[in-house]
């Protein structure tokens, strides 16, 4: 694999530390000596209990300061009534489809490639938010939301229901 010039990676890591540059350099682009190009979308999902030194969103972008050719993008949001943390970091221009768990913490930007949207927060989303988000996404198709407030989360009319059902709630827009 050293021999690679381009390499895409997409990686969801669940109870683990947080994947930022410094363990993409050490651990990838420093075994990789041809590489070119390097596209990823990492999220990291981890939990977090009472803790004071929690890492900020600069603290993150700063392990990615050997990356000179790549804009990196991250989000980090700490959901303290699920005692976690959500961390997502990704090489920008984005290429996926779909974009999933954006939160009121979305540091926008121009998502070309992306239909599928879904959002998802402890708090809930202002119309202002929503305006970012038509802006950001102007070719999504399907967007989902779901408010993880005490288990509860809000359907396509606005009411209540219980959380038993894996399935969030979807709109469609015809293009």
């Amino acid at each position: 694999m050293s021999n690679l010039e381009k390499l895409c990676l997409y990686f969801v890591g669940h109870n683990k530390l947080i994947v930022d540059g410094n363990e993409l350099e050490k651990n990838i682009i420093n075994h990789m000596t041809k590489l070119k190009k390097f596209i990823f979308n990492i999220r990291s999902i981890i939990p977090f209990h009472n803790q004071i030194n929690l890492l900020s969103n600069e603290d993150i972008q700063y392990t990615f300061r050997n990356f000179k050719d790549s804009q990196v993008i991250s989000c980090i949001d700490y959901f303290p009534e699920a005692n976690a943390c959500h961390c997502h970091i990704y090489s920008y221009p984005y290429t996926l489809t779909y974009y999933n768990d954006i939160t009121n913490n979305f540091p926008g930007g121009l998502f070309k490639c992306v239909r599928e949207v879904s959002l998802f927060d402890e708090r809930p989303f202002e119309h202002e938010f929503f305006l970012q988000i038509a802006q950001s996404f102007p070719f999504m198709k399907n967007l989902s939301l779901s408010l993880n407030k005490r288990g509860r989360k809000r359907n396509a009319s606005g009411s209540e229901e219980t959380r038993k059902r894996a399935s969030t709630s979807t709109t469609t827009t015809d293009e």
